[in-house]
C-alpha cells in the first residue's frame, strides 16, 4: 500500500477532536514561519540592528553566529571627565570615565557590554608581573619628559669658556706631561705630615678659616675640568699635553682676532716689506712674558698682589715665601691654584 493511500486512510480515521487539534499546530507552524520572515526583512532593512550571538543547536559544536548591532556612541555620553593628574602624593586619581573598561570592550546601544576578541598575543611572564602603575609613580616627573629635551649629554662650550678651561689646565701641567699622568703625579706626591697638617688645621680654626688639603684640591679640580671637556665631545682629553693644550689656546686667541678683523672698519695697514701693522701688534701681545697674581689665603676676600713675574714668582717661591700656603693666578684668570701645584719654569 503507497504512503498517500495510508496518510489519507489516516486523515479519514481522525476524529474531530484530533482533526481540531492538527488544525492548529499547523497554524502555529504558519504564524513561526511569517514571524521569522518578518525578522529577516527588518535585518536587511534596519539601520538599527545588532549582532549577537545564537547557538547553532548542534551537540557537536560550538561555534556562534554573528547578526548586526548598532555601537554605542561614548561621545555622546555626558558626565565623563579628561585624565589630569595621576597621583597626589602616595594616592592614586582616577578620573570618572571609562576608559580602562574600553581597553577591553564596547557597549551596545541597550547598553550591554561585550568584550572585544583578540588574537592570540605573545606572553611574556616577566613583562606580565610588572606593575606599571607603581612604576609610574615612583618615576614621577620623569615620566613625562618633553621629547624636544636633548638627551644627549655633549654640552656646547663657547671658545671664551673652551679658552679659560685651557689656561686653568695648562697651569697645572708639566711640560710634555698628560693630563693622566698630571694626576697620577698628584697622587704620588707625598702630602704632609701628621704633624704639620695639624699645624695647619690649627692655624686655619685660629684664623676663622677653613683647611683646604691642597692636594685633594687638585685632583679635583684637574678631573672636573678634564670631565667638561670630555661632555664637550673631547673624548681624548686625558692624553692632552701641555703643548697640545698651549696650541689650542694660541689657536682660539688667534680666532678671535681674525673674527674681529672682519668686522673691523679699518683697511690694514701694511709696512714697507708688505707686513700687517696689525698682525705685527698681535704677534708682540702674544709673546709678552705671563704675569702672575697672587695671595696667602684661599679666603675670598684675601689681600691679591701682583701683577708679578714668572721669575719674581720663582724667586719668591725659592725664599720660602709660600711655605705656609699660597695660591697664584695668571692675571686675566678668576680660579686660583695652589702654588705646591704650579711649575714657573715651563712660563720662562
Amino acid at each position: 500500500m503507497s504512503k498517500s493511500k495510508l496518510r489519507l486512510s489516516e486523515v479519514d480515521e481522525l476524529t474531530d477532536e484530533g482533526a481540531l487539534k492538527h488544525s492548529r499546530e499547523k497554524y502555529a507552524r504558519y504564524q513561526d514561519d511569517k514571524e521569522e520572515e518578518k525578522n529577516w526583512a527588518e535585518d536587511e532593512n534596519g539601520e538599527g540592528t545588532r549582532k549577537d550571538y545564537y547557538s547553532k543547536h548542534t551537540l557537536d559544536s560550538d561555534e556562534e553566529e554573528e547578526v548586526k548591532y548598532k555601537k554605542l556612541d561614548m561621545d555622546k555620553i555626558d558626565g565623563q571627565e579628561e585624565g589630569g593628574m595621576e597621583y597626589e602624593g602616595n594616592t592614586k586619581i582616577m578620573a570618572f570615565n571609562m576608559k580602562e573598561d574600553l581597553e577591553e570592550g564596547h557597549f551596545d546601544a541597550d547598553g550591554n557590554f561585550i568584550f572585544d576578541k583578540k588574537e592570540a598575543e605573545i606572553k611574556d611572564a616577566w613583562l606580565d608581573n610588572i606593575d606599571w602603575a607603581n612604576v609610574k609613580a615612583d618615576a614621577g616627573d620623569q615620566w613625562h619628559q618633553k621629547n624636544e629635551e636633548d638627551s644627549s649629554t655633549t654640552k656646547n662650550l663657547g671658545d671664551g669658556e673652551l679658552k679659560s678651561i685651557y689656561e686653568k689646565i695648562a697651569s697645572m701641567l708639566q711640560s710634555n706631561e698628560t693630563i693622566e699622568r698630571a694626576l697620577a703625579r698628584f697622587g704620588k706626591e707625598k702630602g704632609l705630615s701628621a704633624a704639620d697638617e695639624r699645624k695647619k688645621r690649627w692655624a686655619a680654626k685660629k684664623a676663622g678659616k677653613e683647611y683646604v688639603d691642597e692636594k685633594n684640591f687638585a685632583v679635583k679640580e684637574l678631573t672636573g675640568l678634564t670631565d667638561t671637556l670630555v661632555s664637550n665631545g673631547e673624548m681624548e682629553a686625558y692624553q692632552y699635553t701641555l703643548e697640545k693644550i698651549q696650541y689650542m689656546v694660541q689657536e682660539l686667541e688667534n680666532k678671535a682676532v681674525d673674527v674681529l678683523d672682519m668686522f673691523s672698519d679699518e683697511a690694514p695697514v701694511c709696512s714697507v716689506g708688505g707686513r700687517n701693522k696689525q698682525n705685527d701688534g698681535a704677534a708682540k701681545s702674544t709673546s709678552n712674558a705671563v704675569v702672575w697674581e697672587y695671595k696667602l689665603s684661599i679666603d675670598e676676600d684675601a689681600e691679591i698682589i701682583g701683577p708679578v713675574s714668572t721669575e719674581e714668582m720663582l724667586k719668591l717661591q725659592g725664599e720660602g715665601k709660600f711655605e705656609n700656603g699660597g695660591w697664584a693666578r695668571k692675571k686675566g684668570m678668576q680660579t686660583f691654584y695652589t702654588i705646591a701645584r704650579l711649575d714657573f719654569e715651563i712660563y720662562i
